[in-house]
């Protein structure tokens, strides 16, 4: 199964396409192109559940969203931001300096929701075998 995962904000969203065994697309977008970018990955990658984190923004992007006629689950995104960014710098290495900063003080220089949607799939997939 194919699902569309979504770190909501206040300003931009995460969005990751992934199925139980891997992440096929991961993007950032503005709240107002939420819906036209969703629309978009639902068509291209046939998914059939949309899996939003509970936190900051949800219900606004729920309403959004609805309007795709697909079920809605909501996921719990506790710690799922200190998580992404364990993710985007395994993917993105610190270099020089940076690498000498212990691992919490260590701040990615471009967002990174989409790595925390991604996250949010996964724990998506965890809960329902």
């Amino acid at each position: 199964m194919i699902i569309l995962a979504v770190d909501p904000g206040s300003e931009k969203c995460g969005l990751a396409v992934l199925s139980r065994t891997s992440c096929f697309f991961r993007q950032i977008v503005s709240n107002e192109d939420l819906f036209k970018s969703a629309e978009s990955l639902v068509t291209e990658f046939g998914v059939k559940v949309i899996v939003m984190g509970d936190g900051t923004a949800m219900k606004s992007a729920w309403v959004i969203l609805e309007k795709l006629g697909l079920e809605l689950i909501k996921v719990n995104e506790t710690n799922s931001t200190l998580e992404g960014r364990k993710k985007y710098f395994e993917e993105h290495p610190p270099r020089g300096l940076k690498r000498m900063l212990p691992e919490g003080m260590r701040v990615p220089g471009e967002a990174f929701d989409d790595y925390v949607a991604e996250l949010i799939g996964r724990r998506y997939f965890e809960i329902f075998k």
